[in-house]
């Protein structure tokens, strides 16, 4: 091949690899071959060998382009089919890795799921907390994993299964769940429902729920608030407290605990702001409005 010819080829090939890139080794692979492809004989046209050249970079483009398209194409881990429906799953957003987390529910289940908007994907871990329903979790900001905490689970009584509150605590890496042995944990009989949250204040996880109750008009349940800060549980001691059960949720500046009064008529709204214990605005008539620190609570009335 005369030096010109060789030097469109090696143009057309800088050209073509310059738009797709290809893997190590190819480039000079593919130059090689049309380079020395067979010179033309005293007589034969050109034309031959150019042919020839042509052949050689379709060839190369397509293996090109195939290996770019098996690179780039995305294979779904999950399914578009959901868990089976059930009561009593634990659930809580996963920042760090932009997705749901699911666990257990009443069977009770001890599976884990997480959906990421459009795909269910099953996980199974090495080791799993035990079957449970009604588990607090909430996702752990300053730790970046998701926290388990207890929940009722099925037990034998005298022969005959039953249930009982389970008091271990789990965290979830985004792949495994790992036990945690903390010194002290709640002793939240879970009579109640209970509830959990990530408090951005004191970047902790705050906990509140009610002792296990032994009557069964359930009159001597008393409320606890605890907090996680990554390693072990420890009880708070507010000056006062809700006396029935609610939920937390985060308004952008404080955690707010939802919780009804007395009776269940009207309710609770207790503002955890981890500095100070203001009254905040009533959320309602007959609601009233509890601010919250770390150690202490004030309750507002909102007739």
């Amino acid at each position: 091949m005369s030096d010109p010819t060789r030097g469109r080829v090696n143009a057309a090939f800088d050209e073509e690899f310059a738009a797709t890139p290809v893997p190590p080794g190819l480039r000079a692979l593919s130059v090689r071959a049309a380079v020395a492809a067979p010179r033309p004989r005293a007589g034969q046209p050109a034309l031959l060998a150019l042919v020839a050249v042509v052949l050689a970079v379709a060839l190369i483009a397509t293996l090109v382009i195939g290996s770019h398209v098996l690179r780039s194409t995305p294979v779904p881990s999950g399914s578009t089919t959901p868990p089976t429906a059930r009561a009593g799953a634990s659930a809580a957003y996963d920042a760090a890795h932009g997705v749901m987390v699911l666990f257990g529910g009443v069977g009770p289940l001890n599976d884990t799921w997480t959906f990421d908007g459009k795909y269910w994907t099953q996980h199974h871990s090495t080791t799993s907390p035990s079957p449970r329903h009604d588990g607090l979790m909430a996702y752990d900001e300053a730790q970046h994993n998701v926290v388990l905490f207890g929940g009722t689970g099925r037990v034998g009584t005298s022969g005959k299964p039953g249930e009982a509150p389970v008091t271990d605590t789990w965290t979830w890496n985004g792949s495994a769940w790992q036990e945690k042995h903390p010194a002290h944990e709640p002793s939240f009989g879970f009579d109640r429902p209970s509830t959990m949250l990530f408090d951005p204040i004191t970047r902790t996880v705050l906990a509140y729920g009610f002792t296990r109750s032994t009557t069964e008009d359930m009159t001597n349940v008393r409320a606890q608030t605890w907090s996680w800060n990554g390693s072990d549980w420890r009880q708070l001691t507010p000056a006062t407290s809700p006396s029935n059960q609610g939920t937390m949720l985060y308004d952008g500046r404080h955690v707010l605990l939802i919780a009804g009064s007395a009776g269940m008529v009207g309710g609770r709204s207790v503002d955890l702001d981890g500095a100070s214990l203001d009254a905040v605005e009533a959320l309602g008539v007959g609601n009233e409005v509890l601010s919250f620190n770390k150690d202490l609570a004030v309750f507002a009335d909102g007739d």
